[in-house]
């Protein structure tokens, strides 16, 4: 079951056009891949939006690729998620990904 469970949401604006579920830093832009994350978009942004973004809870995410159940996750491109290798842990996954594009449930890990 895809839900979210959104616990600290902030504002950050937005500096670049911004999709959905995608990871992103307090300057508005996408999180950059194997780093850390600020916290995960609500929804679209255009430059200058606005946007609430979660950093703690569990929440929707979109996958860079295919990735198993209970995966931890990092930050891959554009925002994306990937399975962790040897960049920063920003999360947990509570359901597997079978492709890019997939939108799954992860628990939020501070970093």
């Amino acid at each position: 079951m895809t839900q979210e469970a959104i616990l600290f949401p902030l504002t950050v604006k937005a500096t670049a056009v911004l999709e959905a579920d995608r990871c992103v830093d307090q300057d508005g832009t996408y999180a950059t891949a194997a780093a850390s994350c600020f916290g995960v978009t609500t929804r679209d942004a255009a430059i200058g939006d606005n946007i609430a973004v979660s950093t703690l809870g569990t929440k929707i995410v979109t996958a860079g690729a295919a990735i198993a159940l209970d995966a931890y996750v990092e930050v891959g491109t554009d925002g994306k998620v990937v399975t962790f290798s040897a960049g920063v842990k920003v999360g947990r996954c509570m359901q597997a990904a079978s492709a890019d594009g997939d939108k799954i449930e992860i628990f939020q890990l501070p970093n």
